[in-house]
């Protein structure tokens, strides 16, 4: 759900995210959404902008909001905000460098002992 194009600063993304974020680039899309990398001016960080485009995931989202952002594992990004970001239904988590998994497999003949290890680190 884009804001109000009128208002916006001269960019060459439709989505703006208010006074605190500056978008740095689109880093992804997919299922969830667009993904953008972003400054967060308040924190001097740069953190990545999820937006929710399914409306039924965004409930969900909402409901398990207090569970979200209190996860603390270390193979696990951490979420600072599962909230509205200027209008627009985001999920907001620390930007960690690297590849993901996808671009992982894609790059590597993973065997089932590598998804797996993967898993078990993700999940304990």
């Amino acid at each position: 759900m884009p804001t109000n194009t009128d208002t916006m600063p001269d960019s060459k993304y439709e989505y703006d995210f208010g006074p605190k974020y500056e978008i740095i680039d689109q880093i992804g899309s997919g299922s969830i959404g667009n993904c953008f990398l972003v400054n967060d001016l308040e924190n001097n960080t740069q953190k990545v902008i999820k937006i929710v485009k399914n409306p039924s995931l965004w409930q969900v989202l909402k409901r398990n909001r207090d569970l979200i952002l209190n996860i603390k594992q270390p193979n696990i990004v951490k979420t600072h905000a599962v909230d509205f970001i200027n209008g627009t239904p985001c999920i907001l988590q620390d930007y960690v460098e690297g590849i993901n998994l996808q671009e992982l497999v894609a790059q590597q003949d993973i065997t089932l002992n590598v998804c797996l290890e993967i898993l078990r680190d993700v999940l304990f």
